[in-house]
């Protein structure tokens, strides 16, 4: 290190911390140039971790172990949370009452920027027409790990068939809370407003769609065998010409 550094992390998730936490190992309390680090984390939610936090199943609370790793770095000193800060050209309409900061201010007080604010949630493609019932995957897990943009909850109660397009582990991550009896889930951090929604789902059916064949699925086999395992839910069985197809030279 050449001279003293002052990060500023736009974004509060894994990523930083984990960035966060490796500088302060590199210069430990003690070294000869340990005062010279300072990191200052920003983040438009009033609490961190983000993904972890919001994204995360509430039926997985192992994944959410990291964050005793990430306490562990904000412990010390020369780490700051900022919270409730949206850093932007324009004030954010997802957490209306979270202070607005323009880039020019961490410009002028930071020698670094590094920016790890993650994805928003996406806009759906112009072919699918406007309606309650279609909705982007992000949308419907920040409903059920209760984000503070507090998006509304789906109207399970009137359909009895979902179709998932995505072959990912968010994809089953969705299917699994849908088709978990509720009984089991609240045996887990699901907040009440979700588990009163899925009591009246009357969803029966979770179709999971993918543009590729199933060799490229994207889900880990952790993910497949919870699916597999539901004690009120069964699997319908791939063709196997299908895989024969997908596992064909060329």
């Amino acid at each position: 290190m050449v001279g003293p550094m002052k990060l500023a992390i736009v974004g509060g998730g894994p990523s930083s911390f984990y960035v966060a936490s490796r500088l302060l190992s590199l210069l430990p309390h003690g070294s000869t140039h340990s005062s010279y680090l300072k990191i200052h984390i920003y983040d438009r939610l009033w609490a961190p971790h983000g993904l972890v936090r919001y994204g995360v199943a509430p039926d997985h609370p192992e994944v959410k172990n990291c964050v005793h790793k990430f306490d562990q770095a904000a412990l010390d000193a020369r780490l700051r949370f900022f919270g409730n800060v949206h850093i932007g050209t324009e004030s954010s309409t997802i957490i209306p009452h979270a202070l607005h900061l323009p880039f020019s201010s961490l410009q002028q007080n930071y020698t670094h920027l590094l920016f790890s604010s993650g994805c928003g949630v996406p806009i759906l493609h112009p072919a699918l027409p406007p309606s309650s019932h279609v909705l982007p995957a992000l949308s419907l897990v920040h409903w059920y790990t209760q984000h503070p943009s507090q998006p509304a909850p789906p109207p399970l109660d009137k359909v009895s068939h979902v179709t998932l397009i995505g072959q990912g582990n968010v994809s089953l991550d969705v299917a699994r809370m849908l088709l978990t009896d509720p009984s089991v889930l609240e045996q887990y951090d699901v907040p009440e407003p979700v588990l009163a929604v899925l009591r009246r789902s009357t969803v029966k059916h979770v179709s999971i769609v993918g543009r590729r064949g199933p060799l490229e699925a994207a889900f880990t086999t952790k993910e497949l065998r919870e699916m597999m395992n539901l004690a009120h839910a069964s699997m319908v069985p791939l063709d196997p010409a299908v895989l024969a197809q997908a596992a064909a030279p060329g």
